[in-house]
């Protein structure tokens, strides 16, 4: 028998954001200095979540996906055997570089 009543979800995103900086053909281009900073990150809140309260804020599917055991939060749901049934995986860049330079582009 559970004897837990409810499943609580973690608090993150299942799949990427319409403008999810890891998100192939995104229209949201972030720029070199901030998509350095994101690629470099630990673990990154969804820039969509961001507005809200603190207690509202979700982690990001897309550096989840992108980053796999690299990413923190994404170790520590594992760790703790928390599920989490990321979504998404084909629509997201096939490598750190590629992400990287789409955000870099110029606009034309």
């Amino acid at each position: 028998m559970n004897r837990y009543k409810s499943y609580v979800p973690p608090p993150a995103c299942t799949r990427p954001c319409d403008n999810c900086p890891f998100k192939r053909g995104t229209t949201r281009k972030v720029g070199r200095k901030k998509i350095n900073e994101i690629l470099t990150a630990e673990s990154l809140v969804c820039l969509n979540t961001l507005d809200g309260h603190e207690k509202d804020w979700l982690q990001c599917a897309g550096h989840m996906i992108m980053f796999g055991f690299e990413n923190k939060f994404y170790r520590f749901l594992r760790k703790c055997k928390w599920k989490i049934n990321l979504r998404g995986q084909d629509e997201i860049f096939t490598s750190v570089e590629k992400c990287h330079d789409y955000h870099c582009e110029e606009a034309h």
